[in-house]
């Protein structure tokens, strides 16, 4: 008897199990993180946006933009991470440098991949037996040398100089039409913007667009670098001074280009008036009688090769120019070394054979 009432608990007991089993209400399935590429890019490129780094954000968006572009040419729209390979590396590669992009642009785009297959690899987007993999070792993610874009220094004096609405005219701009004096104005701001920048330790153009009334303190210009957040002061030579005082305005800011402190408007502010002053620059390039194409890097380079030569020595141009790195500084100037070289050989060479 006793069995039987134990066989029939046992049933009774299974029962329960299975039907609590049934009845148990079902959890909502753990969402599983995306692991395709565009989609890797697109949540980056958020976080830079919530984070406030819109300049990697902007980044992020042209590489990602660039690379759906090239999948477009092999009949696809996204790719998981895990087939990022080598093979369709080498490929977007080849894609780019066919289109007669420089491989500094080659290596923009492949250096904002590797960053986000990083993160995408530490995040559980990527399988683990691809930890040890690097599909990025054989494309071009470093920096190429470019023609080094600093000037004779005298072409700051002559700029200084120039008679910008004459200038005009003799490139074939008509005075008498109603946009001429506005014109005048604007190129001869860009002129002003390149000699200050110049005359600042080759202040970058980004750097001083946000220079404010609370920079200037007894004679000084004391500011953060955006790009390195490094502190930069230096005192306010007498050129700088005229500029601030002809462009002084009721706004907080030195120089009249930003209108809002909001970080995101004024970001797109910078990016509109970037591409104003490259424009501008050109112009006042075709006035010189140089074969020289000014740019917004050209007052940098030209004031640390300028301050090189004239034996400065590369940790104060490192300080002065906001690197984070004496390597930073002497990219800047290693290949000036090669012209004092090539002045040396050629007095020896030409004492020696005429």
């Amino acid at each position: 008897m006793e069995s039987v009432m134990d066989f029939i608990f046992f049933v009774f007991s299974q029962k329960q199990k299975i039907m609590t089993t049934i009845n148990k209400p079902k959890t909502a399935k753990k969402q599983s993180k995306s692991r395709q590429l565009t989609v890797c890019m697109n949540e980056q490129i958020e976080l830079c946006r919530r984070e406030k780094r819109l300049g990697s954000a902007c980044c992020y968006l042209r590489t990602r933009d660039n690379f759906i572009e090239f999948l477009a040419t092999i009949g696809k729209t996204d790719i998981p991470m895990s087939k990022l390979t080598s093979e369709v590396l080498a490929g977007y590669q080849e894609w780019i440098l066919g289109r007669g992009r420089s491989r500094n642009t080659l290596s923009f785009h492949m250096r904002n991949l590797r960053s986000v297959y990083h993160w995408a690899l530490k995040d559980g987007r990527i399988p683990l037996y691809l930890q040890n993999v690097n599909p990025f070792e054989h494309v071009f993610t470093s920096t190429a040398r470019t023609c080094k874009r600093a000037q004779k220094s005298e072409i700051m004096t002559m700029l200084n100089q120039l008679d910008i609405a004459n200038s005009l005219k003799a490139l074939g701009k008509l005075a008498d039409r109603s946009s001429f004096e506005q014109m005048v104005k604007d190129v001869t701001f860009a002129r002003d913007t390149f000699v200050f920048c110049f005359c600042a330790c080759g202040l970058p153009f980004i750097d001083f667009i946000h220079l404010t009334r609370e920079n200037i303190h007894d004679g000084m210009l004391s500011y953060e670098r955006q790009k390195t957040g490094i502190h930069i002061e230096m005192e306010i030579l007498p050129p700088m001074q005229r500029y601030i005082d002809h462009y002084a305005t009721d706004s907080p800011y030195l120089f009249p280009i930003l209108t809002t402190t909001n970080i995101e408007e004024s970001y797109k502010q910078y990016q509109k008036a970037i591409r104003k002053y490259n424009h501008r620059l050109k112009l006042l390039s075709q006035m010189l009688p140089f074969d020289i194409n000014l740019s917004t890097y050209v007052a940098r380079h030209t004031w640390a090769t300028t301050v090189y030569h004239n034996n400065m020595p590369e940790s104060y141009i490192k300080e002065r120019m906001g690197h984070t790195s004496l390597q930073t500084t002497r990219t800047y100037l290693k290949s000036f070394e090669s012209s004092k070289i090539d002045a040396v050989n050629k007095r020896i060479i030409g004492a020696i054979i005429q």
